[in-house]
């Protein structure tokens, strides 16, 4: 038995570093490569790119087959992709969905005009969010709702601050990729040129995974990540790593204005938001997140 417990253990801390080196490497490279993106694109050629997008995926992924195991992760991974997919291709081919028609032109195969790293980039930015709302609740001391302990007001809540936040990485996200000619819009809106139907889209998108994936969780509660367990808070880094990112390239771009709306007040309200989050939940019952482990 303590030869098997130190397997366990053994196994754990190198999962764990794993998803820390996984979480590093992928930051690094998509900040540095975006930053430098065409360069990069014209001295290495599109298989270095679309490392860009794959890198953090495959960090995003690992850590959410560690925190809720193959089963949950999947089905994490599944809604996130067919959701986003259904979306990009209503909202390429027929101008729905976001508001207008769009074109994108970005590396790596693609399924009716909307190239896979999108809906895979669905899975990030709505994985990572949700992740964060949980990490920042556990540093409070607090629980997410499950059922028989009421706060079904609080799952709902909660689903709605994903949606927001989630939308709010595309506030910033959205001008700079079209600056940088990654996707082109063939109409036009009052938020730096963006249709306003568009991120009225994307709160749809993060209200349906995320709603439907909550409240799988409510009803069908597991086990409770261990807290001291520091992999368990990566997405928020993530999330920190997203905002200021995209806040640093707004002023390369340049998007003077946008980048210091992003820094002066996104991210103090996003922190805000998440600081409630976790006060108001402190007082729930013990959540458990199953896991297949």
């Amino acid at each position: 038995m303590v030869k098997l417990n130190c397997k366990l253990q053994t196994m754990k801390l190198l999962n764990q570093k794993l998803i820390w080196g996984l979480f590093i490497i992928s930051v690094g490279f998509t900040v540095i490569g975006n930053a430098f993106d065409a360069g990069l694109g014209s001295v290495a050629g599109k298989p270095l790119l679309l490392l860009n997008y794959v890198l953090p995926f495959l960090a995003v992924y690992a850590h959410a087959l560690y925190v809720l195991g193959t089963g949950r992760s999947l089905f994490f991974l599944g809604l996130s992709f067919f959701t986003g997919l259904s979306f990009e291709m209503i909202g390429v081919n027929f101008g729905t969905a976001f508001g207008s028609f769009y074109s994108y032109a970005m590396p790596g195969p693609s399924l009716a005009g909307v190239p896979l790293v999108i809906p895979l980039f669905w899975f990030v930015f709505i994985y990572t969010v949700y992740g964060s709302v949980n990490a920042f609740i556990r540093i409070k001391g607090g629980t997410l709702p499950v059922r028989g302990t009421g706060g079904f007001g609080f799952l709902s809540a909660l689903v709605l601050l994903d949606a927001f936040l989630v939308t709010a990485i595309d506030l910033v996200m959205e001008p700079v990729m079209v600056g940088w000619e990654k996707w082109t819009w063939t109409g036009t809106g009052p938020y730096f040129g963006i249709p306003t139907e568009n991120f009225l889209g994307w709160f749809l998108v993060a209200l349906i995974v995320s709603g439907i994936y909550r409240a799988f969780e409510y009803y069908k509660p597991g086990n409770e990540p261990d807290r001291t367990d520091r992999a368990t808070y990566i997405p928020l880094m993530g999330l920190i790593s997203i905002y200021a990112s995209f806040t640093l390239y707004a002023f390369m771009v340049p998007i003077f204005s946008l980048g210091l709306i992003s820094a002066f007040v996104y991210l103090p309200l996003i922190f805000f938001l998440l600081n409630a989050a976790g006060n108001a939940l402190k007082k729930q019952a013990p959540v458990i997140i199953k896991t297949d482990r």
